[in-house]
């Protein structure tokens, strides 16, 4: 049988990112997906407002500003040491990188 840490082992008075770093060390993909769905919502959110606006949805444009606010996310959590992996930082900043190559290639000259 498993055993997990209780949260009463933590000191939760020194603040709310306690909680998370708690759950983070017992559910190691709590914060990625946090990440990822945070990504998806602002994606969909972009696309359709740019749908509903102008009749025409951007879809490199969107996933472009989806992943930056996304690397910016995940590089504030850094701040916090025990929150976020390396790895997930790279991978957040990786998938800027490819949004901004998207975006430059798919426009017309």
């Amino acid at each position: 049988m498993t055993h997990y840490e209780e949260i009463s082992a933590r000191n939760t008075t020194e603040g709310l990112h306690i909680l998370f770093i708690y759950v983070n060390d017992i559910v190691p993909v709590f914060i990625p997906g946090i990440l990822f769905a945070f990504f998806i919502i602002l994606f969909t959110g972009s696309f359709f407002l740019q749908k509903r606006e102008s009749g025409i949805g951007d879809a490199p444009t969107s996933f472009l500003v989806a992943g930056f606010s996304t690397t910016v996310g995940a590089l504030l959590m850094t701040l916090i040491p025990g929150l976020i992996n390396t790895t997930v930082v790279i991978i957040s900043f990786s998938v800027t990188i490819i949004g901004a190559l998207w975006v430059f290639f798919s426009r017309d000259k």
